[in-house]
């Protein structure tokens, strides 16, 4: 089976994008990826890429959203497991420190 499917749904099309988008800031500063690389780390052209996004900034706005849901529910997360009010600030810090590494 090729690493990079041919097709699919539209949604898990959108998901592969923004987890290469990921893939790829953990690799180079995020301002200097390109459809270009995008597209390539997909294995898809950038006319394939484009038909799931309208713009470069559409890609990054899913990507931001992603980033925000995710952060946002381990801070939750951290937050609700803790009774004092200091304790529950030191572990959304730590909470978003440890999503950041």
């Amino acid at each position: 089976m090729s690493e990079h499917p041919r097709h699919l749904p539209a949604d898990e099309r959108r998901a592969a994008t923004v987890a290469a988008v990921v893939a790829l800031a953990a690799e180079q500063n995020p301002s200097d990826i390109t459809t270009t690389a995008i597209a390539q780390r997909m294995g898809l052209t950038q006319g394939a890429l484009f038909r799931h996004f309208p713009s470069k900034d559409a890609i990054l706005q899913a990507v931001m959203s992603w980033v925000a849901q995710r952060l946002l529910a381990r801070v939750d997360a951290a937050i609700r497991r803790e009774t004092a009010p200091l304790a529950a600030l030191e572990a959304a810090f730590m909470a978003h420190v440890d999503f950041v590494c």
